[in-house]
C-alpha cells in the first residue's frame, strides 16, 4: 500500500509539474497514470480535465491558425479575420495572430478603398470617360500596387485610351486629305482607322464620301478619255455624246465644255456639207434628166422632117 501511495504521489507531483511548465501531454499523460491507480483522486481529476481542455484549445488554436493563414494566401481576408478572431478568444496572448490581425484589417480597408474606387472606375468606363477611368485605377493601384484586378482594369483603360489616340490620330489625317481632295490617301488612312475601330461614325463618313467622289472622278476620266480619243478618230457625234455626258457630271469642267463646242461645229459643217452634196445630187440628177428629154425630143423631129420630104 506504501508503494501505491508513493507511486500515486510521484504520478500527481509529475503532473503538477508538467502543468505549470504547460506540457500539458506530460500532465495529462501523468494525471492518467495515477488514475490508474486511484479513479477517484480529486487533484489528478482536475489535473487531467484541465490538460485534456488546453490540449483541445492548443488543437482548436492551431487549426484556426492554419484555416487564417490558408485564407490569407488565396486572399480570402475575411475568412482570415474570422479565423483569427475565433483564435484569439481561445487564446488572447497569442503572439502570432495579435501580430497578424492588424495587418488584415489594414489589407480589408485598402480592398475596401479599391472596391469602392473600381465600381466608380466602370461607371466612367460605360460614360466613355476614359481619362478620368484611368486616374482612378492609378489611384487604386496606388492603394495596393499588387491588385490583380485593378492591374487588368489598368492596363484595358490603357489600351482603349491608346487605341482612341491612334484612332483620333488616323481620322485628323484621313480628313486632312478627303479635304485635300486625295481620296485614294483618306480611303488607306481610313482602312486602318476602321481596323481599330469598325463601328466609328465619321470615320464611316468620310469612306461614303471618299469613295463616291473617287468613282466620280473615274467617271469623269473615262468619259474624257473616250471624247478626246473620238475627236482624233473625227467622231464628232461620240465625242459630244461623252462629252455632255461629262458635263452632267461637271458642268463647269473647261475641256468637256471645249469638247462640246468643237464638236457641235464639227457636226454643223458636216451638216451643211451632206446638204450641198444632196443639193448638188440633185441638180446634176435634173440636169441628166433634162438632157435626156432634150435628145428624145430631137429625135421625134427628126422622124417628122423626114416623112415631110418623102411625102410627094
Amino acid at each position: 500500500a506504501m508503494q501505491r501511495q508513493q507511486r500515486l504521489e510521484e504520478c500527481l507531483a509529475r503532473a503538477q509539474e508538467a502543468f505549470g511548465a504547460k506540457d500539458f501531454q506530460g500532465c495529462h499523460a501523468a494525471a492518467q497514470e495515477g488514475l490508474g491507480l486511484e479513479p477517484g483522486h480529486p487533484a489528478l481529476q482536475d489535473l487531467a480535465k484541465q490538460a485534456a481542455e488546453a490540449i483541445e484549445r492548443t488543437r482548436r488554436v492551431q487549426q484556426l491558425w492554419n484555416e487564417a493563414s490558408q485564407s490569407r494566401q488565396k486572399g480570402e481576408l475575411p475568412s482570415c479575420l474570422r479565423s483569427l478572431d475565433l483564435l484569439l478568444e481561445l487564446d488572447p496572448a497569442n503572439a502570432a495572430a495579435r501580430e497578424l490581425r492588424p495587418k488584415i484589417v489594414e489589407a480589408l480597408e485598402r480592398q475596401r478603398r479599391v472596391a469602392g474606387l473600381l465600381a466608380e472606375a466602370a461607371s466612367l468606363e460605360k460614360s466613355g470617360d476614359l481619362e478620368a477611368c484611368q486616374r482612378l485605377a492609378e489611384q487604386a493601384l496606388q492603394i495596393d500596387p499588387q491588385h490583380s484586378q485593378a492591374q487588368q482594369f489598368h492596363q484595358r483603360i490603357s489600351q482603349a485610351l491608346e487605341r482612341r489616340r491612334q484612332v483620333q490620330k488616323l481620322l485628323d489625317q484621313a480628313a486632312q486629305r478627303f479635304e485635300a481632295q486625295d481620296d485614294a490617301g483618306a480611303l488607306k488612312v481610313l482602312a486602318e482607322l476602321l481596323k481599330l475601330d469598325p463601328a466609328h461614325p465619321r470615320g464611316l463618313e468620310i469612306q461614303s464620301l471618299a469613295s463616291k467622289r473617287l468613282e466620280h472622278r473615274k467617271r469623269v476620266e473615262q468619259l474624257l478619255l473616250q471624247a478626246r480619243k473620238a475627236q482624233e478618230a473625227r467622231d464628232p457625234e461620240k465625242c459630244l455624246q461623252a462629252a455632255e455626258q461629262g458635263l452632267q457630271l461637271e458642268p463647269a469642267h473647261v475641256e468637256f465644255k471645249k469638247l462640246q463646242a468643237q464638236s457641235r461645229e464639227q457636226l454643223v459643217r458636216l451638216q451643211k456639207i451632206r446638204e450641198l452634196t444632196r443639193l448638188v445630187f440633185r441638180r446634176e440628177h435634173a440636169v441628166e434628166a433634162r438632157l435626156a428629154d432634150g435628145g428624145e425630143d430631137e429625135r421625134r423631129h427628126g422622124f417628122a422632117r423626114a416623112r415631110h420630104v418623102r411625102t410627094p
